[in-house]
């Protein structure tokens, strides 16, 4: 799946990510670095993949939530990492979003 890492309605990085794992694969294009989230390091002119993919999975609802395994069930997921790409990403903490690439979501309306 290809999305672009949003901050609000700012294209942060193209990404590919696997579908099942949610796990970013590949850095696809770069756009504005003053908007990575904080701590992630851009080394030769792209963002540190493996800290890139911490903080990315680092959203995810933790395995030990109660009542998890039932939703997930319900929703027809395996993973709970896969709900980030359900959710595209979103926290009620910041403002980062996965948005596809081929979407016309924006900010306002996803929010």
């Amino acid at each position: 799946m290809r999305c672009i890492l949003m901050n609000k309605n700012v294209s942060v990085v193209e990404l590919e990510l696997d579908d099942d794992t949610a796990t970013i694969l590949k850095v696809t294009k770069n756009d504005e670095w003053d908007f990575l989230p904080v701590g992630i390091e851009v080394r030769s002119g792209v963002p540190n993949k493996k800290e890139l993919n911490e903080w990315w999975l680092g959203r995810s609802i933790p395995a030990s939530r109660m009542g998890l395994r039932t939703a997930l069930a319900q929703l027809g997921i395996q993973y709970p990492e896969q709900l980030l790409l359900k959710c595209y990403g979103l926290s009620l903490s910041d403002q980062y979003w996965m948005k596809p690439v081929d979407s016309e979501l924006k900010w306002e309306n996803i929010n």
